[in-house]
């Protein structure tokens, strides 16, 4: 059903010609720097709607569009798709073994309860994992490539813990983190976004003497609510080249911008304005949800595969804003204005179709924790069914294959927008990261704690089911005579009914007429030792035993100190292996947001931190770090703290160690002293071992030639005597 907006927005355009014909001009809206001709532009989209298709059926996305798709399915085979097998995991975490009866069958159609091994295991992995790596703050740090530079660095560094906290970048990797646990993957997007609004509103803003308004170093008005605060600058030592202590200017500045000065007598004018308010501008990462997002299974990496899909559905209206928001209904020439006339044709074929999605699993999804999709709500305004494809292709026929973006309206199979993929991304690659705690070797996906242990899991809840399947009702037999009742020799066909009255035939007892015989040989010692056998494997493969699963596990470590602490031990070795695979996938997530956030910095931005209880004011020069490339380190943050600690101790050390030379020594010394510092991770080593500048070393009249020497403790070398 057709929103009122839409329809507004077409009717607002009923004056503008429709397109050209579907000849050899392309049907694109608006030209990108990719340019093809119309037959060029039809190919690219039969080649990408072809391999969607081809992908959905490789990863079996079809058949698990229906959430429910394994019901009254009692097929038992094990080799179920991609996607089906990656549903399963995610019930299994919730602790959802409804599909069994459907696929599995046999005793657990009659009995179906889980013991949640492989979900403790995962739990706690996931727990460790999101501990280790997000369990201090900050928990990740930034490093300049080249040379150091540590004001910068630690411009940079506030400056992106500012802009991770206002887009909640560590709670996406902890999300991407478990995904990987679950299901084996987890893949995050992260694009620029920008989410503001424009609106009017009377006040007083700053004017010239001429009424002119004045803007901030932002382009915003200046309101008599803003507040100005006082100037400092850093004068530069001479001598070391280093910024000394802020130092008063005497003037006052924009407080939001740090650099717009007060003028002399501020004049202010209410006026009618138009705002533009900005709540969010910057890197924004996301968990895709699994079912929308198509790979190659052959595929090494996202990166390297020849055609990656991104499935969501687009509100019509989004669209619409954005071209009006641009300004692109301006048919000041030709050009524009058949632009423009495309442009409103995809939007009436967009919304003259039913405005609900043809699946479900379409919507564009992201994931909460525990891996349900979360859809904002588009109040029943039509929606486009897009596919956002970045592919490896030779559209134009020149004979090298290009990184294309191509988004695809692909119920009408039109085509949105299409560009270099260098064009769209700073770095020229795909958008796509993947978070994976176990890598499958040569494949782009992983595998989780639920694949690991599915087969344990199903023989220990195999076992459980079965010993209470022999426990109930199901595990008696009753051998029911009724002949041997006066109302079975009337009727035959007598039904034991619990509740009924039967009469004996004379000289009949109770056991001629029903005997019970139970299954009471249920081997229970039995399938308690192969219980505990296979916890043990499970526990220990994992790396996350802990005393009680050695005590569940019949383990007599698990009662002794020395035993938890060799569990704990071991786990630590094993567990270290799920974090070092996990932790390229997450770095490349932060530096895909810092690469962003730098690429699109088009203006000195204004920043809070705190140190401490104090609350500081920052400022990041555009200028400085646009073309930055920036090393973010992550797997040691969480001991950051320690490690400067002791690296700064033996610096310490080492620099008294060196100015305790004589003047004259220390040039020949002063290069060990600089590597040593260096391995310390200390940048700025070339300033702090500077020859002759200081000494500490008592001064001793030389007493020969070789006083260098002798200061060292050296001997001097020995004299030839002349041989008379």
């Amino acid at each position: 059903m057709d929103s009122d907006q839409v329809q507004n927005f077409i009717r607002q355009t009923d004056d503008i010609p429709p397109p050209d014909g579907q000849g050899d001009p392309p049907l694109i809206p608006f030209p990108t720097s990719y340019r093809l001709t119309g037959e060029q532009e039809r190919e690219l989209v039969d080649y990408a709607v072809r391999r969607l298709d081809e992908l959905e059926t490789e990863l079996g996305r079809k058949e698990v569009l229906q959430d429910d798709w394994f019901v009254g399915n009692s097929t038992e085979d094990k080799e179920r798709p991609f996607m089906a097998k990656r549903q399963l995991y995610t019930m299994l975490h919730r602790n959802d073994v409804s599909w069994r009866p459907g696929l599995l069958g046999g005793v657990f159609q009659d009995s179906n309860l889980t013991v949640p091994l492989a979900r403790r295991i995962a739990r706690q992995m996931v727990a460790r994992a999101n501990n280790y790596f997000f369990g201090t703050e900050p928990w990740f740090a930034v490093y300049p490539v080249g040379v150091a530079d540590r004001e910068l660095a630690r411009d940079i560094e506030r400056y992106m813990i500012f802009k991770f906290d206002e887009n909640n970048q560590k709670h996406v990797l902890e999300t991407a983190v478990e995904a990987g646990f679950v299901r084996g993957e987890g893949v995050v997007k992260t694009t620029y976004e920008t989410r503001e609004q424009i609106y009017q509103q009377q006040a007083s803003v700053l004017v010239d003497g001429q009424g002119r308004d004045l803007l901030g170093a932002d382009g915003d008005y200046i309101l008599d609510s803003d507040l100005w605060v006082a100037e400092t600058e850093s004068e530069v030592d001479p001598a070391t080249g280093q910024p000394g202590a802020p130092v008063p200017t005497g003037r006052l500045v924009l407080k939001r911008d740090g650099v717009t000065p007060q003028p002399p007598a501020p004049r202010f004018a209410s006026k009618l304005v138009t705002r533009k308010i900005t709540q969010f501008k910057g890197a924004e990462s996301a968990l895709v949800y699994y079912k929308d997002f198509l790979c190659p299974l052959a595929a090494e990496s996202v990166q390297q595969a020849d055609c990656v899909a991104h499935l969501y559905d687009l509100p019509v209206m989004h669209l619409a804003d954005l071209y009006r928001r641009k300004d692109l209904l301006n048919t000041s020439t030709e050009e524009s204005r058949r632009a423009t006339a495309r442009a409103i044709e995809l939007i009436r074929n967009m919304a003259g179709e039913n405005g609900e999605p043809k699946a479900a699993a379409n919507r564009q999804r992201s994931e909460t924790g525990d891996g349900d999709p979360v859809t904002v709500e588009t109040n029943n305004e039509p929606v486009a069914e897009i596919a956002e494809l970045h592919l490896r292709y030779d559209a134009n026929g020149d004979g090298i294959m290009e990184d294309i973006m191509l988004v695809l309206d692909r119920r009408n199979q039109l085509p949105i927008f299409y560009d270099y993929e260098a064009n769209v991304t700073p770095d020229g690659l795909r958008p796509f990261d993947v978070v994976t705690p176990n890598k499958v070797e040569g494949r782009w996906y992983g595998m989780g704690a639920y694949e690991m242990f599915e087969s344990a899991q199903e023989i220990v809840d195999l076992l459980v089911n079965r010993w209470n399947f022999s426990q109930s009702r199901a595990g008696r037999i009753d051998l029911w005579r009724p002949y041997n009742t006066l109302e079975g020799e009337a009727n035959r066909s007598l039904k034991l009914n619990w509740g009924e009255t039967y009469t004996p035939k004379p000289g009949m007892k109770k056991e001629d007429i029903i005997e019970s015989v139970y299954l009471n040989d249920t081997k229970f010692e039995q399938l308690h030792q192969m219980f505990q056998f296979f916890l043990q494997m499970a526990t220990n493969e994992s790396g996350v035993a802990n005393a009680n699963d050695a005590r569940a596990a019949g383990l007599d470590t698990g009662k002794l100190a020395t035993g938890v602490r060799n569990i704990e031990k071991s786990g630590q070795e094993m567990f270290a292996l799920y974090l070092s695979t996990l932790e390229p996938g997450l770095q490349e997530v932060v530096k895909r947001a810092t690469y962003l956030t730098f690429a699109n910095l088009d203006a000195d931005e204004v920043f809070t931190f705190f140190e401490g209880d104090q609350e500081t004011l920052g400022m990041l020069r555009a200028q400085d770090v646009r073309d930055l490339r920036v090393n973010v380190a992550m797997l040691l943050t969480r001991y950051r703290g320690e490690q400067l600690l002791q690296s700064s101790l033996q610096a310490k050390d080492l620099v008294a160690e060196f100015y305790g030379y004589p003047v004259e020594l220390q040039p020949l010394v002063a290069p060990f002293f600089v590597d040593m510092l260096k391995s310390l991770q200390i940048n700025f080593a070339n300033e702090i071992i500077v020859p002759g500048k200081y000494s500490t070393a008592q001064p001793a009249a030389p007493a020969n030639p070789q006083t260098g020497l002798a200061a060292l403790g050296a001997k001097p070398p020995a004299t030839a005597e002349a041989n008379l």
